[in-house]
This record gives structure tokens, C-alpha cells and sequence, in this order.
């Protein structure tokens, strides 16, 4: 409901739409969910996405047109 899960909290960072709507739906958080067990079933390879692509983006922040912000 805020927008960020405890570890994103310490870390200070934040998921929102790529459109900016922070917090996101439950239609996007599942969409994320489900983007973290497709990358599990290529053995992570979703998440090399992050290093490699310019906006930083995972498979699952694709999947679920989201993006994760720093907010301090």
C-alpha cells in the first residue's frame, strides 16, 4: 500500500508505474510477482536485464510496466 517493501523502505527506495502513480494496483504488484517466478524459471536470467539496460528495469518491471525510484 505504500509503494515499498520493508527492505525497499531501508534502502530508500520506491515502485511506481512507469507513468509515475505511485502506489501501484494490485494488478501490477501480481504482474511483478509473477515476473519474479518467470525469472526464476530462466535462472535469473530477467534480472541481468537490470545491469545491462539503460532504464534499469527488470523482467518483472517490464512485465508489470512498473519502475523502482530512489525517494530520498
Amino acid at each position: 500500500s505504500s509503494g515499498s517493501t520493508p527492505g525497499k523502505n531501508l534502502f530508500g527506495l520506491r515502485v511506481t508505474a512507469v507513468s509515475g502513480v505511485c502506489p501501484i494496483g494490485a494488478s501490477q504488484a501480481l504482474m511483478r510477482v509473477l515476473g519474479y517466478f518467470v525469472n526464476g524459471f530462466t535462472f535469473g536470467i530477467g534480472f541481468l536485464l537490470i545491469a545491462f539496460s539503460e532504464d534499469k528495469r527488470g523482467l518483472h518491471d517490464r512485465l508489470a510496466e512498473t519502475k523502482v525510484i530512489r525517494q530520498r
